[in-house]
């Protein structure tokens, strides 16, 4: 089942394998102002919704997705949210100038605000690692947050990239960071982040497969 974006506020589903002979099955209308990325774990699907913070749909039936839950991250830049990323009971979400927040969503039906940390700059993206949450901070480079409890997240390092870090994808302790013409690797080593490797692409990398 593959999700696309369709214009500000309706969700298109689809079916197909490989991206071949796909058929949309179902649209969705959402409430919220702006459709910013999809994030799916198991039988649910993320959609950070900007204005409207997050939604929750169960995906596990692709006939019948529907919305059971919305969190909305009032406060600092309207609540907007930007990319999520989720591991086990706990969502966390980029919110730019208003850094990361941590949800509880042991209950996906009734999500809950753990705690919010500021980051060194603008959160644009973020993944986890292990006890870590890599969080790509624009001009700021790359921020290293342990979350080992997610309640109370704690600053570790950051890495200032020779761009514009906004998209970011972590494995083990590798991190690959899209850094406006050039994508940098980083690595995770005694709680620190160093570059392990760049390669210059002359285009910005817009996502991470």
């Amino acid at each position: 089942m593959r999700f696309i974006k369709y214009f500000l506020t309706t969700l298109s589903l689809f079916t197909g394998l490989n991206g071949k002979n796909m058929k949309q099955v179902q649209n969705i209308g959402l409430d919220n102002v702006e459709l910013l990325d999809i994030y799916i774990h198991e039988n649910l699907a993320f959609v950070p919704g900007g204005l409207g913070g997050l939604n929750i749909l169960d995906i596990s039936d692709p006939n019948d997705v529907h919305v059971i839950s919305e969190y909305s991250a009032y406060g600092c830049d309207y609540g907007r949210l930007y990319a999520w990323t989720v591991s086990g009971n706990f969502a966390y979400g980029a919110g730019r100038e208003c850094g990361i927040k941590i949800i509880d969503i042991s209950s996906p039906s009734n999500p809950t605000l753990l705690a919010v940390l500021a980051t060194s700059g603008s959160a644009r993206d973020l993944d986890k690692v292990g006890n870590y949450i890599i969080v790509a901070v624009g001009a700021a480079g790359v921020d290293l947050i342990n979350v080992s409890d997610p309640e109370n997240p704690i600053f570790v390092d950051n890495y200032n990239t020779t761009g514009f870090a906004s998209r970011i994808s972590a494995s083990n302790s590798l991190i690959a960071v899209s850094d406006w013409d050039d994508v940098e690797v980083l690595q995770i080593s005694d709680n620190e982040l160093s570059r392990v490797g760049i390669k210059n692409n002359g285009h910005p990398i817009h996502h991470f497969p």
